[in-house]
């Protein structure tokens, strides 16, 4: 996926999620090439019902193959480090409106939790 496909697919979730998006951030190529996206977003549903939710506000097949993390602030700050090596190795912030992503992937790459 092209980077402008990118940018349109960040737009999208944007604008479906509204002002309660933090941050996005893109996760380096995995091997089928489809975009992996991070969202962080505050009053997201319950995690067994974010995925249909994202699928509800955006138009039909409009996501394509991308694959969207949705967490909120709070288990951003928690999770474990290992589900973000990946992201603090190659990955790329798109928005982080309080620097959320920057100071957690900062950490990690200096090898703190």
């Amino acid at each position: 996926m092209d980077h402008s496909s990118i940018a349109e697919l960040v737009d999208l979730i944007h604008v479906a999620l509204g002002l309660r998006v933090i941050a996005v951030a893109l996760y380096p190529p995995g091997r089928t090439g489809n975009p992996r996206l991070l969202v962080i977003a505050d009053d997201l549903p319950a995690p067994s019902e974010r995925a249909s939710h994202l699928a509800r506000l955006t138009p039909p097949g409009s996501l394509g193959n991308a694959e969207v993390i949705l967490r909120s602030p709070e288990e951003f700050e928690v999770d474990s480090p290992a589900l973000y090596a990946e992201l603090a190795e190659g990955g790329r912030i798109m928005v982080d409106r309080r620097g959320l992503v920057l100071h957690r992937l900062a950490a990690l790459r200096a090898g703190r939790p």
